[in-house]
């Protein structure tokens, strides 16, 4: 299972990585001893060879894909979206992806090339494994933030994506 949380890694901690504290220590980490432990995995290969790095990047959203769990996407802040299908191999951008926060990912449990996420006021699915994405809602409200989207594990073409109490909640 993946989970989340918000935490603050001081040097003096016992489980702080004193290799990545310091202004660039963001991104995700990895803990495989329920928590006791957590390595930081932000490294984003490059065509230069020389890798690049999620330290400063700052997540907004992390999905799983239900049917494969080394598939993991991450919505970033103004940065768009990132994936990887081996953590412990690197992340990977997705630049077919508009550079925008990111504010939810979900994956189709019957499909996993089947892929939804959502940006201000916009639904984005792609179909073939993240290499292209189309539009396929918006709301008419420019103002409208849709913060959490879930496809029906059972029925995968119900999706169920909200905004704000301002804005109406579409199914």
């Amino acid at each position: 299972s993946l989970s989340a949380c918000s935490f603050s890694i001081t040097p003096s901690s016992k489980t702080a990585n004193p290799a990545a504290s310091g202004p660039d220590l963001g991104g995700i980490f990895v803990s495989t001893d329920k928590g006791v432990n957590f390595k930081q995995q932000a490294s984003i290969p490059t065509v230069s060879g020389i890798p690049g790095s999620l330290n400063s990047l700052s997540v907004r959203t992390i999905s799983q894909d239900p049917s494969d769990s080394n598939a993991i996407y991450l919505g970033s802040y103004e940065k768009g979206l990132f994936y990887t299908y081996n953590i412990n191999n690197g992340w990977n951008d997705v630049k077919t992806f508009p550079r925008v926060t990111v504010t939810s990912i979900a994956v189709n449990s019957e499909n996993k090339c089947d892929i939804y996420a959502t940006f201000a006021n916009r639904l984005l699915r792609s179909v073939d494994c993240a290499r292209t994405w189309k539009q396929i809602y918006l709301d008419a409200d420019d103002e409208a933030i849709f913060n959490t989207l879930v496809i029906d594990y059972y029925n995968p073409r119900q999706l169920i994506f909200s905004a704000p109490a301002k804005n109406c909640h579409h199914q």
